[in-house]
């Protein structure tokens, strides 16, 4: 058996409660000069952090790159453990979504995101981006996952 396949057997879930409903999905809190990467959904008319489902085989991490780069544009490298969150949607059936820091692997000339989702991505200050997202979860994991580079701006401003 390869690595990979021992490692998703691990990550199987077994027991009482293998087969009940929960919505999985992954994301980023992508930071770049004390700025957060944010998108604006038409569907739900909100501002939020980019993320996504995961797909059939696919990690944590990985949904969280792909659904970063499908909605923003922006290829990036993961800095940090993830942040999990969770919350009902639908029928009372549990959400949880992993966030992760990153940091862009290289800049786009422009941000773009997927029409048929997003219709807005911007660049917040760290700040507002706690302040104004539209879910008191994903300003939670903004806030603790951006601690980190709050603190190196503080102390390069010193």
């Amino acid at each position: 058996m390869a690595k990979s396949a021992k490692k998703r057997a691990r990550l199987t879930e077994r027991g009482r409660y293998a087969k009940a409903p929960l919505d999985r999905a992954a994301g980023g809190v992508v930071c770049h000069e004390g700025s957060v990467l944010v998108v604006h959904r038409p569907r739900y008319d909100d501002w939020s952090l980019p993320k996504g489902h995961l797909k059939r085989g696919e990690t944590w991490a990985e949904a969280a790159l792909r659904e970063v780069r499908e909605e923003t544009g922006v290829h990036c490298a993961i800095t940090s453990a993830p942040y999990p969150v969770s919350y009902l949607i639908g029928d009372q059936v549990p959400k949880v979504v992993l966030f992760y820091t990153m940091t862009p692997a290289k800049m786009p000339k422009r941000l773009t995101g997927d029409p048929g989702e997003v219709d807005e991505v911007a660049w917040w200050d760290i700040a507002d981006a706690v302040r104004a997202l539209s879910y008191d979860v994903e300003r939670e994991a903004c806030s603790v996952l951006t601690i980190p580079h709050l603190r190196r701006r503080s102390s390069a401003a010193s």
